[in-house]
């Protein structure tokens, strides 16, 4: 296990050392760098595949902020968002090594602690009087998600984005009130569902249900995050159990279903806003140095500055409220770094005209208040934090406690929105709080339970756990 653990750290000091030769020299070349980062990854998909799979939504945006940077700091690109030419800023080194420091953290942990699973698939749950599993329970659930997103779907079925030509923004605007948008978004915590009663089920009547939720959220707009995060939730047992040829087949998947999202923002793109075949490519490559512009532009705007600890309080105001004021939104989070690099009125139409805002912005804010030593240490702390969430949902997935694998794909959600967004008042909420309470509750009660029988997972599966037969009294 130490030779596992210790296996990917050259690469660590390989990229600690080329940022203390540019330290002391001023000298630094983005192409060693994004060269030593792609080979970590390839030794992370040769050492452990499967947890390369488990952390891969992460990882993949990592990778997209990465590549940004990369790109704007070797071409000469119109940032269209920010209303500039790039240039090298020599910003790459340092993000690289934060990023895979976090990965690193996370991976220290993956290795040396060991997912807590208790297999209540089987157990009964007590309405009054009346008893029912909890796989039969899910199962009822998942009928009347499906038809709720039947309902959904047939309402719009003769308004495709393709044909109204509108981006999910204004199509939301236009064509979904305000319980249905709720209820479209709703699709991502009850993924869960649907993961645990095909992990354990095999139906593919699960499948039939997931395709129709794929294909509303396509026919409304919707074109590359959401459908990722909904196929990696629906993998996670499978990757945590599967045999090397399932995770061979969820690997090659993966890969195809990226393409396949490029191929549906392209298709978008040319039908929305009628680019061609080239005037795509350029957005195609814009798009990706998006996912890395507000690093690259408050890096280069505050390289030379101190860091603005002061100005901490910002943040401070947004967190713990029900209702956060309008102008302490704007000042803090991405808003804030978008307004230090964005020109005003570019930043007012943005906000004020497209309800919209930018892509990764995290390591930016940490930058702009603590620096340096602040971007690493949160990269440490980042990390140790995900993958308690993740050890979370993953556990709870399989031992099909219900309530608690909602809460933690919701916990997931919002330490996404954390690690790339900025919105450190999602995480500081009094959300939150309410959920770690549920939580523990919950543990508390699972603990109490004192009747419990052994089995095992589905056979075709690895590994021993533990089953319930206790009766749940809800009411």
């Amino acid at each position: 296990m130490v030779l596992k653990i210790l296996q990917n750290t050259p690469f660590l000091l390989a990229l600690i050392l080329l940022e203390l030769i540019y330290l002391s020299t001023g000298v630094a070349n983005d192409y060693i760098t994004i060269s030593v980062y792609i080979t970590y990854i390839i030794s992370l998909y040769l050492i452990d595949k499967r947890f390369l799979l488990r952390y891969s939504y992460i990882i993949f945006y990592i990778t997209t902020n990465i590549i940004g940077v990369f790109l704007i700091e070797t071409n000469n690109l119109f940032l269209t968002e920010l209303m500039t030419f790039s240039h090298n800023n020599n910003s790459l080194l340092l993000l690289t090594i934060a990023h895979v420091l976090f990965i690193e953290t996370i991976r220290f942990l993956h290795n040396t602690k060991q997912d807590k699973i208790v297999n209540s698939v089987n157990s009964k749950i007590s309405f009054f009087r009346f008893e029912i599993t909890k796989l039969k329970l899910v199962e009822i659930f998942l009928f009347i998600i499906f038809v709720t997103f039947l309902v959904l779907f047939l309402r719009v079925i003769d308004k495709p984005f393709f044909l109204v030509k509108l981006d999910r923004f204004l199509y939301k605007e236009n064509y979904l009130p305000f319980l249905v948008d709720k209820i479209t978004n709703s699709a991502l915590y009850l993924t869960p569902l649907i993961s645990m009663y095909f992990f354990y089920t095999k139906k593919k009547k699960a499948l039939l249900l997931l395709s129709l939720i794929v294909l509303y959220l396509f026919w409304i707009g919707h074109k590359f995050s959401f459908f990722i995060v909904i196929f990696y939730i629906i993998s996670l047992p499978f990757i945590r159990y599967g045999s090397n040829k399932t995770i061979n087949k969820i690997f090659k998947s993966s890969v195809v279903i990226v393409f396949a999202l490029l191929i549906v923002v392209s298709i978008q793109s040319i039908i929305v806003y009628q680019r061609d075949f080239s005037e795509n490519s350029l957005y195609l490559k814009q798009r990706l140095a998006q996912q890395g512009q507000l690093w690259w532009a408050t890096y280069g705007l505050m390289k030379e500055q101190e860091g603005r600890l002061n100005e901490i309080k910002d943040e401070l105001k947004t967190y713990y409220k029900l209702n956060v004021d309008s102008n302490d939104l704007l000042n803090s989070g991405m808003y804030k770094i978008m307004q230090l690099t964005t020109p005003h009125d570019v930043f007012i139409r943005k906000i004020e005209d497209k309800n919209s805002r930018y892509a990764y912005s995290t390591q930016a804010s940490i930058y702009y208040y603590f620096k340096g030593v602040g971007v690493i240490i949160f990269s440490i702390i980042s990390g140790v934090f995900y993958f308690y969430i993740n050890r979370g949902l993953v556990s709870n997935l399989i031992s099909f406690n219900i309530i608690p694998s909602i809460l933690y794909a919701r916990l997931m959600f919002i330490s996404h929105v954390v690690l790339m967004q900025s919105d450190f008042n999602k995480l500081f909420s009094i959300e939150v709080i309410v959920i770690v309470y549920i939580l523990l509750i919950l543990s508390i009660i699972k603990k109490i339970s004192s009747s419990r029988n052994y089995a095992t997972i589905p056979k075709n599966y690895q590994n021993t756990t533990y089953t319930t037969n206790v009766r749940i009294n809800l009411f």
